[in-house]
């Protein structure tokens, strides 16, 4: 007789299967987090217990030519108090009490700026002296702070010269929402924001174990790298000449009602920029700026803001046609005001003016669009779009700021590129350069053709005193230095011909220069009430010293560059020669005649 199984041992066999699958489950998940996860699960625990904090040595200091100082930080705290121990009234009533004082505010104020869970700063930016009693406070044996209350050390910025060169140095200071670096103040704007790293030195990297309220486990792993201060920058700027420059150029935008301007002080041997001047700019008065339309003065325009040069621009183009040996200054053509092209375009002269028969050096006297024109077609198409090139207008200069914008021109293959587009090119229309990339063309031009990257930091000074110095960069060399020694004869015949007056020369130096009066787009049209004015020369005549541009934006008395630009060339000239202590030269220009 066959047995048969007893139903009751089913009883035990389904709770043995469940139990079994359960551990099964169970070493599986294990296997799962322990195993094949584990790394994952590591680093979220790393991140959820372990914590960074990096402590910043001393910030560089700014200084001028001269060793002058522009910019350099003051000692500070920041106050940070215990959100979890402040929940405690035993705890946050006495605390505040006794803080409020050293913050000059009230203890009701300061508890209801606490947050719960992990610290609350609750001060920015207390004087240094205030934070060391505030220090020995706290360290007292009896004391009301009960380990809530703790100091950070932090710094602000101090600048000796007030707002002098305030659009070049920039400001430092929180950074801004979307910024991954809100654990310390950073440069927002100008040389503090694209030299930051140099000013700021390496952090100390502190790395320690955090309790569950965010706060250090005194017990926990603690590591820590060692602080390097920051550098010194000591620039090529002479605070002398900034300042001068920008009083110079409040005045003209005020006589001239304009909207703004820009001045630029370059010397032409090494491309070292002695002044850097633009209105409006920025004032560390109005800082944190509230309203939005006020961050465009975080730029600084003379290198974010592109506009078309005008006639300035036809100093590098007959540059590049004797160069291209197209032309010499007594190369003649008939000019009747007008060139006609085969679409039925008509490209006019200044104020539809006409100069019958002149020279090379006559298209610049009287800044003739035709003869600009003209000395770009003998020169070729091809050829004059690479002299643009070879003057460095393909590319921004690489001048040490942010936001530097890039030059632009239409060439062939582009959409709409017409060969009118080269004509209006060659007298500055169609055209758009940066006033620093004006300058840095213009120089390589004048300072025997070696074009200059513009250079605004002379040297670094570690924080062992080891000086770094930054030799000027020439990128290249656009033209031959004969053609620039009869660049600069053209341009004496410019500014100081013997038979009329000029309102650019000046009074105790020879100088060369042009000016250059550009309307501006507005729609598909140029607006005849909206102009730049603008002058860019050079002093003096024999090994030139300075090279300045003067433009003027939006001037409402419509005056021409030579008329409004002109004579603030001509005093700053004086001015700054005077200042580097060059004698006065009224002597006959003894360069390399043509």
């Amino acid at each position: 007789m066959t047995p048969t199984q007893s139903p009751g041992r089913w009883r035990i066999w389904i709770p043995a299967f469940l139990i079994a699958v359960s551990i099964a489950t169970l070493v599986g998940r294990l296997v799962q987090l322990q195993i094949l996860e584990h790394a994952h699960y590591q680093a979220k625990a790393r991140d959820e217990l372990d914590d960074e904090k990096l402590e910043y040595g001393r910030r560089g200091a700014i200084l001028d030519s001269n060793g002058d100082v522009l910019a350099t930080s003051i000692e500070t705290y920041d106050v940070f108090v215990s959100g979890r121990k402040w929940q405690d009234p035993a705890v946050a009533l006495p605390a505040a009490a006794a803080l409020a004082p050293y913050l000059k505010t009230d203890a009701l104020s300061l508890l209801a700026g606490v947050a719960t869970g992990g610290d609350t700063r609750v001060a920015r930016d207390i004087d240094f002296e205030t934070g060391e009693a505030l220090k020995k406070a706290i360290r007292a044996a009896a004391n009301p702070f009960a380990d809530s209350v703790r100091l950070e050390r932090s710094s602000l910025r101090s600048h000796p010269n007030g707002d002098v060169a305030a659009s070049i140095l920039g400001w430092f200071g929180d950074p801004t929402p979307d910024d991954d670096s809100k654990a310390r103040k950073v440069g927002r704007s100008g040389l503090e924001a694209s030299l930051d790293r140099v000013l700021a030195g390496r952090p100390m990297r502190q790395f320690f174990e955090r309790d569950v309220e965010g706060e250090a486990i005194p017990i926990g792993l603690y590591q820590a790298s060692a602080v390097l201060a920051g550098a010194d920058l000591k620039l090529t700027i002479d605070r002398r000449i900034q300042a001068l420059a920008e009083r110079q150029l409040d005045i003209a935008v005020a006589q001239h009602k304009a909207i703004g301007g820009t001045i630029v002080i370059m010397e032409p041997g090494t491309g070292r920029i002695l002044a850097l001047a633009t209105s409006p700019r920025l004032k560390y008065s109005e800082l944190p700026f509230t309203d939005s339309e006020k961050v465009v003065l975080e730029n600084d325009h003379s290198v974010s803001y592109a506009y078309e040069p005008g006639s300035v621009m036809k100093v590098i183009t007959m540059a590049s046609a004797l160069d291209g040996g197209a032309v010499t200054p007594e190369t003649t053509y008939h000019d009747d005001g007008v060139v006609r092209f085969e679409d039925g375009t008509e490209l006019n002269n200044w104020r539809g003016g006409s100069y019958g028969t002149q020279t090379m050096i006559g298209v610049l006297q009287n800044s003739i669009n035709t003869g600009a024109i003209f000395a770009q077609r003998a020169l070729g198409r091809d050829r004059f779009l690479e002299y643009l090139g070879r003057f460095g207008f393909n590319d921004k200069t690489g001048i040490e700021l942010l936001a530097e914008a890039a030059p632009y021109f239409r060439q062939p293959g582009d959409e709409g590129w017409t060969i009118v587009d080269v004509a209006t090119q060659a007298y500055g229309q169609g055209i758009f350069v940066t006033p620093i990339q004006m300058v840095a063309a213009f120089t390589a031009a004048i300072n025997g053709g070696t074009l200059f990257r513009p250079q605004l930091v002379q040297a670094t000074i570690d924080p062992d005193g080891t000086v770094r110095e930054r030799k000027p960069n020439a990128l290249s060399q656009p033209i031959r230095p004969e053609t620039s020694a009869t660049v600069r004869f053209m341009l004496e015949q410019v500014v100081m011909p013997p038979e009329r007056g000029h309102q650019g020369r000046p009074r105790d130096y020879t100088a060369g220069g042009k000016s250059g009066t550009a309307n501006i787009i507005s729609g598909n049209s140029y607006d005849d009430k909206r102009q730049v004015a603008s002058f860019i020369g050079f002093a003096p005549l024999v090994d030139p010293r300075i090279v300045v541009l003067v433009k003027l934006d939006e001037n409402a008395d419509l005056q021409t560059g030579q008329e409004a630009a002109g004579p603030v060339f001509a005093t700053l000239v004086d001015e700054v020669l005077r200042y580097l202590n060059v004698a006065p030269d009224n002597a006959a220009y003894v360069g390399v005649t043509p």
